[in-house]
């Protein structure tokens, strides 16, 4: 090899490991980004869809932030930016004020025609989305599950399809509320990646009305805070397990219009939940509260049975006596 080549390969290798180890020390362009940024970057354009949206137009650096439809925004010490009085809703600047982080999201019934971006997982201090009654359609971003600080979610009445990723319970440490009813999620509801997630927190959540199916997702039951489970109207079959009737903190429960068969748990004998929670399963359902009674492999119902077997013990006491 030329003396002159051998010296240019060394100075060739050490500038590609330069440029290598720059580009794993520089932050993601989304990350890097301020908040206001990554929202008309990202955000509005993945909302909206093809069709311009009325609610989003507000989104613009000609108008001042404190007017931009559905938003809240916060400072870096975590105070809510004020936007109350005349001189706030007038200023101009803060939109390009990189410090200011997005807290909320909020544009139920907006006419949202697009898709969920995997960026509402980047803002670090977005505490809540309400995103109901729109017409989004697509994927639940498996991202959404690594947003720093969400703690409500509501996405229902869309169009969302797929499965729902396990990565959502990512946010069992913070999350209080979870609201997927009237979509069009399919396959089994997956549990935890953690064995011993609780997600004590989450005290609200409606899966209801999509296409899931397999199991009863018995981890659910060890969610210590659940107050409201809503699982209606799907497709997930099998036994309702025993531990469901032991929930103690659970205050309203919906199994409907699935296909759960066998007996049901003793414990919902004489419990605050009605048969209203259990109608429209398989007709092979029974058990209290149902009006449905359970029948034994000899055609009779365990109460015929029941009183069989006390027949024939008083009998056998009085051919003893």
């Amino acid at each position: 090899m030329h003396p002159t080549a051998r010296a240019i390969v060394p100075h060739y290798l050490l500038l590609l490991f330069a440029t290598f180890f720059f580009l794993l020390r520089s932050p993601s362009p989304a990350a890097a980004a301020g908040d206001v940024t990554l929202l008309l970057d990202r955000l509005k354009p993945a909302l909206q869809g093809a069709t311009p949206n009325a609610q989003l137009a507000t989104w613009n650096a000609s108008t001042p932030l404190c007017l931009w439809r559905g938003l809240r925004w916060s400072t870096p010490a975590g105070q809510p930016l004020r936007c109350d009085t005349a001189a706030a809703r007038a200023n101009l600047s803060l939109a390009g004020d990189a410090t200011l982080l997005l807290s909320s999201i909020r544009l139920p019934a907006a006419a949202l025609a697009g898709r969920l971006p995997p960026e509402l997982g980047v803002f670090p201090s977005l505490e809540s989305i309400y995103l109901a009654a729109n017409s989004l359609s697509g994927a639940i971003p498996l991202e959404l599950g690594n947003a720093p600080a969400l703690s409500e979610l509501d996405l229902a009445g869309n169009a969302l399809s797929g499965t729902l990723p396990p990565s959502i319970w990512n946010l069992c440490d913070r999350l209080a509320e979870l609201r997927l009813h009237g979509n069009a999620l399919t396959g089994a509801i997956p549990a935890p990646a953690g064995p011993n997630d609780t997600c004590d927190r989450l005290h609200l959540l409606d899966l209801g009305a999509n296409r899931f199916s397999g199991s009863f997702p018995a981890f659910l039951t060890g969610f210590r805070g659940l107050q409201r489970l809503d699982l209606g109207g799907n497709h997930l079959s099998g036994d309702i397990p025993e531990s469901v009737a032991a929930m103690r903190g659970l205050q309203m429960l919906n199994l409907s219009y699935n296909n759960f068969s066998g007996q049901l748990p003793p414990g919902f004998a004489g419990s605050s939940f009605t048969a209203e929670s259990f109608l429209g399963n398989s007709p092979a359902l029974c058990g209290p509260p149902l009006q449905q009674p359970c029948v034994s492999r000899s055609g009779l119902s365990s109460g015929s049975v029941a009183g069989m077997v006390i027949g024939l013990m008083a009998g056998a006491v009085v051919v003893a006596s």
